[in-house]
């Protein structure tokens, strides 16, 4: 679903190359064994000769708590040849670089993942003062996720 935002903000001489994994449900169980697929699409971008890869995908890569997006790095690295990072760390990193200590947290997925979020963030010092999910739990509906923003529910 990002590809076309990335697109649109790309300098000149930079590419972007793609992988997709899939999801069909918005659900632990699916956002844990999404990621088998890990290995195996970032081969296929290390043919194109990437210089970084980005697993883009906030949910999968935090849904097992802390240090899980660390070990999936740790495996697009080596399947990809390449430095990576996923959407959970990178998040991480920058609101730790800009001082950032306490967040909001607006997302499109269920309660469960929305805990799970929480948790994520509480557990590298975050405090998180207040959260909306949409309660989204099919992947499809992600695609097409600002026509659910008005169905936000709190925390």
């Amino acid at each position: 679903m990002q590809e076309p935002e990335f697109f649109r903000v790309l300098p000149a001489g930079v590419t972007l190359h793609t992988a997709r994994i899939s999801f069909k449900g918005v659900d632990v169980p699916t956002l844990v064994g999404c990621v088998d697929q890990l290995d195996a699409e970032s081969g296929k971008l290390a043919d194109a000769g990437v210089g970084v890869i980005v697993f883009a995908a906030m949910a999968p890569s935090m849904v097992k708590g802390k240090g899980h997006d660390l070990g999936l790095i740790a495996r697009m690295e080596k399947a990809g040849a390449c430095p990576a990072t996923t959407a959970a760390t990178a998040f991480v990193q920058s609101l730790t670089h800009l001082g950032i200590r306490r967040i909001a947290i607006g997302a499109p997925w269920s309660r469960e993942i929305n805990q799970l979020m929480i948790a994520f963030m509480e557990a590298h010092g975050f405090e998180v003062v207040a959260s909306a999910f949409a309660g989204l739990t099919r992947g499809e509906d992600l695609v097409r996720s600002e026509e659910h923003t008005s169905e936000l529910q709190s925390h």
